[in-house]
């Protein structure tokens, strides 16, 4: 006979309840990736990227974070800078910090007042 065992919660960073399998990558401060990153869960990005990044979920780049490269991704909060075409499912949020150097595209748009974004824009509802 089994003996029945517990489900355990777990919590990802935000302190919210999840799932088991719901976690969140963290890039350090200090920390240089080469080459591409695809990741089905959450990315918090404080390094540096040189290469094309994927996140099924939402990608948070601290203020110190770095991409070179193309980011495709569910929902985005951009301190940081990043130089290369943005393409988010849902929100993209570009705080006063943030700077983008490329074409996006996204759901919504939220740009702060001081960001900065040189290219082009695409709001594409419904995908």
């Amino acid at each position: 006979m089994a003996i029945p065992t517990k489900k355990r919660k777990t919590e990802n960073l935000n302190g919210v309840p999840g799932r088991d399998a719901d976690s969140t990558c963290i890039i350090s401060s200090g920390t240089r990736l080469e080459g591409n990153l695809f990741s089905r869960e959450s990315i918090r990005m404080d390094g540096a990227i040189e290469g094309d990044l994927r996140c099924e979920r939402k990608l948070v780049l601290g203020s110190q974070g770095r991409i070179i490269g193309n980011v495709e991704v569910g929902e985005a909060v951009i301190m940081g800078r990043i130089t290369g075409n943005v393409r988010v499912k849902g929100l993209l949020h570009l705080t006063e910090s943030g700077a983008i150097t490329g074409d996006v595209q996204s759901g919504t748009l939220h740009i702060e007042q001081g960001a900065t974004f040189e290219g082009n824009s695409k709001i594409v509802t419904g995908s």
